[in-house]
Formats: structure tokens, sequence, C-alpha cells
């Protein structure tokens, strides 16, 4: 198994055998030694200029892209007790698909680009939360310490830290989102940089790929007959 200095230098992401590995990558963006690594010395999470790149006007979606002005979609109960589609207002989408998969193709068999929804770092605050809640909620957040949110800073000055919650994905059709970007409808507002990308691969892994639990129901199903 790498060792942490060892993946952060390859960029490869890598499912360590101690799963705190992960929570140790974003401790080394955020400015903090970790063992025997020094901490980056930006710290990457602390410096939008760093962390996201002017996306492109023309041509594909790269992973991790910021899109404005598309409705999540929700699928839960409905009143009359069937499970339903419900959209909720426009906001803005991160693309998780991969790059190949957001390929512009005449004959594409790829129908779907498969997007999470972002949201400003206060829409997770309750109205209602106590002041300390909040603090130890924003703390969290922003040491990525959530296996579900993916914390990113503050776009430009004035602005709030965005959230793309993993756990909440939804699709697409490939042609119909390229031609909302086409028309101006839906925006390309950021793409991520090099190092910004290699961390939301790391959350990906980290929130697909987590170990079960000790006492997994798994175990106790029948074999397949």
């Amino acid at each position: 198994m790498p060792s942490l200095k060892e993946i952060l230098e390859s960029k490869n992401v890598v499912i360590p055998e101690n799963f705190e590995v992960f929570k140790d990558i974003f401790r080394h963006f955020r400015g903090k030694q970790v063992q025997e690594v020094r901490g980056d010395a930006r710290p990457l999470l602390e410096k939008p200029e760093e962390f996201y790149l002017q996306p492109s006007v023309s041509g594909g979606f790269l992973q991790g892209d910021v899109l404005d002005n598309i409705p999540p979609v929700w699928l839960a109960k409905a009143e009359d007790g069937t499970i339903k589609a419900f959209t909720a207002a426009s906001e803005m989408a991160m693309v998780l698909s991969n790059e190949c998969d957001c390929e512009h193709r005449t004959e594409n068999s790829q129908a779907y680009i498969r997007l999470c929804r972002v949201m400003p770092e206060t829409t997770l605050f309750s109205e209602n939360a106590v002041p300390k809640e909040v603090a130890n909620l924003r703390g969290n957040l922003r040491a990525n310490k959530y296996t579900e949110y993916f914390w990113m800073p503050a776009p430009k000055k004035g602005e709030q830290p965005i959230v793309a919650d993993v756990g909440h994905i939804y699709s697409v059709g490939l042609e119909d989102l390229y031609e909302k970007v086409t028309d101006g409808s839906v925006k390309r507002k950021y793409s991520l940089s090099e190092d910004a990308y290699f961390l939301l691969l790391i959350k990906l892994a980290w929130f697909f790929l987590r170990p079960p639990a000790p006492d997994t129901a798994r175990r106790g199903l029948k074999k397949w007959s």
C-alpha cells in the first residue's frame, strides 16, 4: 500500500487499508502536517484562485464542473404513498460522470450525465441551531470530515463557501444538457484545478468505497440457487 507521501506525489486515488488516510489527505491540503508529511504550503482549501479554473465555453464537460440553473431531483414518497420524483428551484450542480461519459457525440450509448447538488454552506445550517452547533458543523464541513459532503472554498470574495452533496445524485439527458448550455439557460460556472479534482476523487472514493459494517446483513443472506 502506498504511503501518504506517495499518494500525494502521484495524485493516484488508492483505497487505503486505514480510512483515516483519506482524512489525512484533506488535512494536508488545509496546511496541516500529517505524520512526517508537511502540510500544503498554499494551502489549497483556502485559495480559490488555485482551487478553481475558468470552465471551457465549448466542448465536453469535465468531472467536477460546477453548473448553474439546474433543478435538483428527489425520489420520495408522495401523498398517495407511491415513490415519485420531485424537483426544487434551480440551483448549482456538479458533474460526477467521468469525462469520457460526458463527450458530445452524434451516436452516444451513454445517454445521461450524472450530477449532484451543490449549495451554499449555510444551506446546511438549521435556522433553530444554537451558535455552538453551527460552529461545530461549520468546522467539520471545512475540514471535509463528512463523507457525503465535499466542501469547497468561496469562489469569489464576498460569496459563501459551497458544498457538493455527493450523496444526492441524479441524472440529466446528455443531449438535453448540451442544448441548455448552448442556449445559455444553463451556465458553466467553475472547473476544478488538478489538485482540487484529486480531492474530489478522494471524496468519491471515501464515500462509495467505505468498508462494510462489522455486522453487515450480507452475511445473513442465503446462497443463490
